[in-house]
């Protein structure tokens, strides 16, 4: 029998420089490095909550090139 989905409340950014604020994390930018002034191109975030399959969402967007 499959549980219920648990909402995740508890956040760590692992990579990056995140808004933990809410219950929905954003990426906002690189976390600068020393030897990298604007950092990996990469976010990472992790919970409390086990992942053993099933079905993620994700939203992504990318600001408007200018």
């Amino acid at each position: 029998m499959l549980g219920q989905a648990k909402p995740i409340v508890k956040w760590a950014p692992m990579v990056g420089i995140w808004d933990i604020s809410t219950s929905n994390p954003v990426y906002l930018r690189p976390q600068a490095e020393r030897n990298r002034p604007y950092g990996q191109p990469i976010g990472i975030c992790v919970s409390d909550v086990r992942f053993q399959g099933r079905k993620v969402n994700a939203t992504v967007s990318f600001s408007r090139a200018e």
